[in-house]
């Protein structure tokens, strides 16, 4: 066996602008601690690390963005190259962007949800992980004019609560961010423009740099009225199939 060398994930600031630049620092905590003293004022410590080879000090880093999205809520703002907490508000992109005149959402169940088979996750996730939640795939397309992205999006209780969080912040005028199932490795961002929303769909899947699939301007009504109803659509369908796989997990 290998052995492993403890490392931590640093946030830190060299000034008092929004955001987080990254750094890896490797060594036990009280070293890091030590370290990041001597180099910054404002400062977060993500520790529990380890890594093959020694790891030494490294910033300003860029992270693999699948394995932070992985592992944790921090969100990447491309325009300023920083991180932000899930808590924090990312500045309003100021770069030009086009105005979408069409937004669409829509969803389609996929294979995976075979009674059988969603059935016997559900019984495993309750038996293993105490969770009794049923959860349904859908294959989610956003168009947005001409930008278009996929997301392979599992649903239940919780994403409906996560996108109802969102879109009503949208409706009241405020940054809001919504960090879908990790698998997914999408991020949905949205600033208040006037009678417009600033959207972007982030994809977090690489290991070089996050995309932005979809970056636009889009009529506030048009935003929140397509994403209503496709929130509408799939619950109504998710309501039923979890109904279906409760009935059939009581069967003999």
């Amino acid at each position: 066996m290998h052995k492993m060398y403890p490392f931590s994930e640093v946030l830190y600031k060299d000034d008092d602008t929004p955001g987080w630049n990254f750094a890896f620092i490797g060594g036990d905590e009280k070293y890091v601690e030590k370290k990041c003293k001597e180099l910054w004022k404002t400062y977060k410590i993500f520790s529990g690390n380890k890594f093959i080879v020694p790891i030494g000090i490294e910033y300003p880093v860029n992270p693999d963005p699948e394995e932070t999205h992985l592992v944790s809520d921090w969100v990447y703002s491309g325009e300023l190259n920083k991180w932000f907490l899930p808590e924090e508000t990312i500045p309003a992109p100021v770069k030009k962007c086009t105005h979408s005149n069409i937004f669409k959402l829509d969803a389609e169940l996929d294979d995976l949800n075979d009674i059988s088979w969603l059935k016997d996750i559900y019984l495993e996730n309750i038996e293993i992980f105490n969770r009794d939640v049923v959860k349904v795939t859908f294959q989610v397309t956003v168009k947005a004019d001409n930008q278009q992205t996929t997301i392979h999006l599992q649903y239940s209780q919780y994403e409906y609560d996560l996108f109802k969080g969102f879109i009503e912040k949208v409706k009241a005028n405020k940054f809001s961010y919504a960090r879908i199932e990790e698998y997914s490795y999408i991020k949905i961002l949205s600033w208040p423009a006037g009678n417009d929303c600033r959207v972007i769909f982030q994809d977090y899947s690489y290991h070089d740099y996050v995309r932005e699939p979809i970056s636009t301007v889009i009529d506030k009504n048009l935003f929140v009225e397509v994403f209503e109803k496709f929130l509408d659509q799939i619950d109504s369908q998710y309501r039923k199939l979890d109904k279906a796989v409760r009935e059939a997990s009581k069967e003999k």
